[in-house]
């Protein structure tokens, strides 16, 4: 059997360290992508770390940068760079903020959900629309 390749974006926050250590624990060859090792926006740096793997996981944050922006930067770099690098398999660890309730409003738009986050909210609900978007028909996706 052929050892499964997975590169972890995000791999030093608390979610992609939980997914780095199940994947080991599973048999699993994993790359860990933190800042250091490149821009997560970059889709020529998500190329060059995603080369050769099989599956990526993205939970990234920038705590400098302004959500609205960062979340759809990476998502557009993501697709555009797994696509180059020929990952047709990514994980994108999403937010419960952003889901619709019952009623149809999403989460954050309840009455008494914490609002002292709302741009991050609304910033990770935009990258997932930018993934949407802008995500190859050859890439398979959950978010």
């Amino acid at each position: 059997m052929t050892t499964r390749k997975i590169v972890v974006f995000g791999a030093r926050g608390r979610v992609d360290r939980a997914v780095v250590a199940e994947a080991r624990a599973r048999g699993l060859e994993v790359t860990e992508a933190g800042r250091g090792d490149g821009d997560i926006t970059s889709a020529a740096d998500v190329e060059r770390l995603s080369a050769g793997h099989d599956l990526a996981v993205a939970a990234v944050y920038d705590m400098a940068a302004d959500p609205g922006e960062f979340f759809p930067a990476a998502a557009r770099a993501l697709a555009a760079g797994l696509s180059g690098a020929g990952v047709r398999r990514l994980v994108s660890v999403g937010l419960a903020s952003v889901l619709p309730t019952a009623a149809g409003a999403p989460l954050m738009d309840t009455p008494d959900y914490p609002q002292e986050w709302r741009a991050f909210y609304v910033g990770h609900g935009a990258g997932t629309e930018a993934l949407r978007a802008a995500a190859p028909e050859g890439l398979h996706w959950a978010g």
